[in-house]
């Protein structure tokens, strides 16, 4: 089920994380890294090769190797993929796409979830999104309001664009309200192409840092995913810095889920430390991948 990756740049800057054996499953799509004490960890997508159903699992992060510890969302029985982590208030959010009908590889239903509390280990759902919505992301704006990235299809907003809201209280997540009231945020993109945000910076009231994902098919059908940032003023609702940031030639040879998925980087989040920063991220839908980058929001 598991194909080499066919195409390389000749100096792969990233890396592959190596993760402790989990027989039967794909690991990839993470979260952004965050510490509990001085520990770093990463929650990641955990795919059945047979039936492909997912779960989320809690990594600890040791150099370059992710080992998974004890940890599960109530109900435990829940199809999960795609898991992100914010703090809001000085809770966790925690967040991912709950499958809901599988009919086939290419059908389902799916929902954004959402649970918080005040440690990682005790959390509590308490919002879910619109049907078919991936890609909601939050950011706490400082000012008492939480901004909403949201991720809309058809229409003008085609295979998938990024919209922006702003909410008082995490509960309005669970409004059909929130989601009608986001703007769309117009970014340098084809027809052809669709975008989500997967995670959120703060720098300020008049800057946030976008990382997300900008998506097209290649001339026979085969998904290309690239890692993009950018900066987004909330206030003016406009947008500079727009770039790709990482794609999935700069990382080494690997494996991939099919030979559909072997050109996709699906970025998790980011990690600032000192000068340097890291992007991790899920590659060709079977991996977790590290690569140090300029900061992309300067």
């Amino acid at each position: 089920m598991i194909n080499n990756l066919m195409n390389r740049s000749e100096s792969p800057k990233g890396e592959i994380l190596k993760i402790e054996k989990i027989s039967n499953h794909n690991i990839y799509n993470c979260s952004r890294p965050f510490k509990i004490g001085n520990q770093l960890f990463i929650l990641a997508r955990i795919e059945n090769i047979k039936t492909f159903t997912s779960q989320i699992g809690l990594f600890v992060v040791e150099n370059n190797i992710l080992k998974r510890i004890d940890w599960q969302i109530y109900p435990p029985d829940l199809e999960l993929e795609d898991p992100f982590i914010t703090f809001i208030n000085d809770e966790i959010i925690f967040g991912a796409v709950q499958v809901l009908d599988k009919a086939s590889d290419n059908e389902w239903t799916i929902k954004t979830i959402f649970y918080k509390g005040k440690d990682i280990f005790n959390l509590e759902k308490f919002a879910e999104g619109p049907s078919m919505m991936k890609d909601i992301r939050l950011v706490d704006l400082h000012n008492g309001k939480i901004g909403v990235f949201t991720r809309p299809k058809g229409g003008q907003f085609l295979n998938g664009r990024i919209c922006y809201v702003e909410i008082n209280d995490l509960e309005e997540l669970n409004l059909y309200q929130t989601y009608d009231n986001a703007k769309l945020i117009n970014l340098p993109i084809s027809d052809k192409e669709w975008v989500g945000a997967n995670d959120i910076y703060y720098f300020g009231d008049k800057k946030l840092g976008v990382l997300g994902h900008l998506a097209r098919f290649d001339d026979n059908i085969n998904l290309i995913y690239s890692a993009i940032s950018f900066n987004f003023n909330p206030n003016e609702f406009s947008v500079d810095n727009f770039k790709i940031i990482a794609r999935r030639r700069d990382f080494p040879y690997g494996n991939t889920k099919n030979d559909k998925t072997k050109d996709v980087v699906f970025p998790g989040g980011l990690v600032f430390q000192n000068d340097d920063v890291y992007l991790y991220c899920g590659l060709s839908d079977a991996e977790i991948g590290r690569i140090r980058i300029n900061n992309p929001f300067e």
